[in-house]
């Protein structure tokens, strides 16, 4: 059915020419290669700011078990030079 209505139409469509078109399709991609490279970009600082995020939470979590171990051997070391006579 579409096949017969292209061919019965044919002659009353819009020829193009190609050269307009391929211009158009190249400007295209370049705006796309452009906007992609962006992306890549935008993402790969995002990484970079996730890790720094991850990093600064395990230094932290470290300090507090060894802030916590510490003091733990403080009340420790009082408790057995209290027990010293």
């Amino acid at each position: 059915m579409i096949e017969v209505l292209i061919y019965t139409l044919s002659d009353r469509l819009i020829q193009v020419p190609f050269t307009p078109i391929a211009l158009i399709g190249t400007a295209v991609s370049f705006i796309i290669g452009f906007r992609n490279n962006s992306a890549h970009g935008r993402i790969w600082e995002t990484r970079q700011i996730w890790r720094t995020i991850v990093n600064s939470s395990r230094t932290f979590w470290n300090d507090g078990q060894n802030l916590i171990n510490n003091y733990y051997s403080y009340f420790v070391m009082l408790r057995l030079f209290n027990e010293i006579p």
